[in-house]
């Protein structure tokens, strides 16, 4: 429930769920309006974004869900950044969705701006810099999740050919075979990496710390590495960092008309394949590091005639002719 009142010559608003509660924050927000306690500040969106992102976030999240909000947030400034938080309007914000939904952009990506936005204004509300929260009216549009694209066949063979000259071509074959996020390869060490398994320690949830198996086809030359040493490091011997890994991926690709293929891609590729292959949904799950099976099942679980077919001898064995 929403209401509006007047004070000073500006017009205000207080939502609430019920009416009582609605009346009793529209009486304090008046007294607080009387007594001097509210002070809209004249600060811009992006000035507040980068410092509710550096006050409320960064010190307690991971560093990937840091870059979730940092990408949301310059999505958000390239629109509104200059615009001051309190002048900002839902159909300013609405036409940002709107916009990114013609564009094209996933659900889950869609998800994290709103998210984001919301959280921002919620804390901005809090801090007393703004009296109306003009998040609250945002609508999500209908998005179709779709299925993760993965490498063609003439991809995958370009890769593995750019792979044998480039000087991070092993780093490309890891995340390839591994199936492994972009950030993961990071955090490889020669002692994770035994003939048969490789220990991944994924931290974006729990079961992104797992063990996958190493493929034939996966050569590495550890000799002279300890077992903390890490496999692969930028060219001053540091741990990886994201934008090296778009550096190192933009140096590979290019010539190789890969237009539309990212690193994410090379996982999807592994996914997709092994589903292809016949790994289980629960073997795959965890070779994947995925916290839900939901998400396997909706990314690389084929339903369709071809992939019934592939199990009609499977089929056939449980009935007696």
């Amino acid at each position: 429930m929403r209401k509006t009142f007047t004070y000073d010559g500006k017009r205000y608003y207080v939502e609430r769920k019920t009416k009582s509660e609605l009346d009793k924050a529209v009486e304090q927000k008046k007294l607080e309006l009387r007594e001097g306690r509210i002070k809209e500040s004249n600060v811009t969106f992006k000035e507040y974004a980068y410092r509710w992102l550096r006050v409320y976030k960064s010190p307690f999240v991971s560093s990937a869900t840091e870059y979730s909000y940092i990408a949301s947030i310059k999505t958000w400034c390239d629109s509104i950044g200059a615009i001051k938080l309190k002048c900002v309007t839902p159909e300013e914000l609405q036409q940002v969705i709107n916009e990114q939904y013609e564009a094209g952009v996933s659900k889950s990506k869609t998800d994290k701006l709103i998210l984001t936005i919301r959280q921002i204004y919620r804390q901005a509300v809090s801090d007393r810099l703004i009296i109306y929260n003009p998040t609250t009216t945002i609508q999500k549009p209908r998005n179709k999740e779709t299925r993760k694209c993965a490498l063609t066949d003439e991809q995958y063979r370009k890769i593995v050919e750019r792979a044998k000259e480039h000087e991070y071509g092993d780093l490309i074959l890891t995340i390839l075979y591994l199936g492994l996020r972009p950030m993961e390869v990071s955090l490889l060490t020669a002692g994770d990496f035994t003939n048969t398994y490789v220990h991944v320690r994924g931290t974006k949830s729990k079961k992104a710390d797992r063990y996958v198996v190493r493929p034939e086809a996966l050569i590495l030359d550890l000799r002279g590495k300890n077992d903390t040493d890490k496999v692969f490091v930028n060219k001053h011997g540091k741990t990886l960092t994201r934008d090296d890994l778009r550096r190192i991926w933009g140096s590979f690709k290019e010539g190789l008309d890969l237009d539309g293929v990212t690193l994410y891609t090379l996982r999807h590729t592994y996914g997709t394949r092994a589903q292809k292959a016949g790994v289980p949904i629960d073997v795959l799950a965890d070779l994947m590091g995925h916290e839900k099976i939901e998400t396997t099942r909706k990314y690389y679980i084929d339903d369709n005639i071809e992939s019934k077919e592939r199990q009609r001898e499977k089929l056939n064995s449980m009935w007696e002719k």
